[in-house]
């Protein structure tokens, strides 16, 4: 059993074991934001992955995510951060739990996400709001929410668009996100017209290559 290899591995505090809420990498949903130096939200996007790394040293990491919107996660968080007086980037997981429909939080990361360039291919530049506090010391004036149902929202790939067709669950998520990729509304963190040079665009394509064997080896589909 995990818990007793870890306590025989010469761990000696309490452990947290949280529950496990049923369904498939669909029912995720990724929350960033950030908070300026006086405790005051400036930016907060939500995104709604639709796939996970099935890589054992990588599970839980998205390679999926369209922009979503949902006022009352948007204003939970919002309060809690501003209630514990929280600054700097913030990095919320949840799940849905279709048991009682909620959405269920697993943790902060103190920080932004390795996946966390969706916000910015929907508009909301990272580094603008902490440059604007921090650097040029502009006031705050109002929080400003991602949304989803903008002509100009984009589904962020972290994987080829071959895998993401192959791999994720057949819902109405991914109808509209494959709609997405039809219309040319997608992007990625590492293909950037500005940063073409060969051995770049080789090894990039090396390492999204990658991603093929991975899915063949280790995915399996997700009950619940």
């Amino acid at each position: 059993m995990i818990l007793g290899r870890i306590y025989e591995a010469g761990y000696t505090s309490e452990m947290i074991v949280q529950d496990f809420i049923p369904g498939d990498d669909s029912n995720m949903r990724v929350l960033n934001a950030y908070v300026d130096e006086n405790h005051q939200v400036r930016m907060m996007c939500l995104g709604h992955p639709l796939l996970e790394d099935p890589t054992p040293a990588s599970i839980g990491n998205y390679v999926v995510i369209m922009p979503d919107y949902n006022e009352k996660i948007y204003q939970t968080i919002k309060k809690f951060l501003e209630t514990i007086e929280y600054t700097g980037f913030a990095n919320f997981d949840m799940k849905y739990d279709p048991r009682d429909g909620e959405y269920k939080l697993f943790e902060i990361n103190l920080r932004q996400g390795r996946s966390s360039f969706f916000v910015t291919l929907n508009g909301l530049n990272l580094a603008r709001f902490v440059t604007e506090d921090r650097v040029f010391h502009e006031p705050f004036t109002e929080t400003i929410y991602g949304t989803k149902d903008s002509a100009d929202a984009k589904l962020w790939l972290g994987v080829p668009k071959k895998i993401f067709l192959t791999y994720a669950r057949e819902n109405e998520d991914k109808k509209i996100a494959e709609k997405m990729i039809q219309e040319k509304r997608f992007g990625t963190t590492v293909f950037y017209d500005g940063d073409r040079s060969l051995k770049r665009w080789v090894l990039m394509k090396y390492m999204f290559h990658n991603y093929i064997p991975r899915f063949k080896k280790y995915f399996h589909v997700k009950e619940g």
